[in-house]
């Protein structure tokens, strides 16, 4: 288990302790690690740059 996959899961245990959802804006690389562990998009923000280009944030959540 990587370092991110260890946080997330230490994460998502006192939300589950807690009882609350836990949300999060995913880079596009960081999809995959989250819908691992699933987590699911609900939303995508876009964001338009400086050089015309567009940045698309997943909005992702996990229930406990």
């Amino acid at each position: 288990m990587g370092a991110g996959t260890a946080l997330m899961r230490f994460v998502m245990q006192l939300a589950r302790d807690a009882n609350i959802p836990v949300y999060l804006e995913a880079t596009h690389q960081g999809t995959f690690l989250y819908d691992r562990l699933g987590f699911e998009v609900v939303e995508r923000l876009h964001f338009n740059l400086r050089d015309s280009s567009t940045l698309l944030l997943p909005v992702m959540t996990k229930s406990p």
